[in-house]
């Protein structure tokens, strides 16, 4: 049998695939150089990330009050269950204030380093 026919074509094939590799990986690279040489790129980067950030909260959020929910009834029908409740309710309430502080702290890191960025720029 002759194959030649069919390993033009798959070597064609191939080289089609690369070329759109190639094309994918340039675009990839041009709008990386876009978005970090432009502020309103930045500017969108930083509110998707920060929504992204904001939507995990939420979730963490209402995945912690239904699970309190399930606490206090669990707790009104047991003693041992109180004290559970009020120590879960303790440790939530210390990782939310960690979790405040961090943020706190991550946004000012940001807001500094944007600021020495537009510093040095000008």
């Amino acid at each position: 049998k002759h194959t030649g026919g069919c390993f033009m074509v798959w070597k064609h094939a191939l080289w089609l695939e690369d070329q759109q590799k190639h094309a994918a990986r340039l675009l990839e690279q041009a709008i990386g150089r876009m978005v970090r040489g432009s502020v309103a790129g930045a500017f969108t980067w930083w509110r998707r990330v920060a929504m992204n950030a904001t939507m995990a909260l939420l979730a963490k959020h209402r995945a912690s009050r239904s699970f309190l929910r399930c606490l206090r009834r669990w707790a009104r029908t047991s003693v041992a269950g109180s004290f559970a409740w009020w120590a879960r309710a303790t440790r939530d309430q210390r990782a939310l204030e960690d979790s405040k502080r961090l943020a706190t702290q991550l946004f000012t890191r940001a807001l500094e380093r944007l600021a020495r960025e537009s510093w040095t720029a000008a």
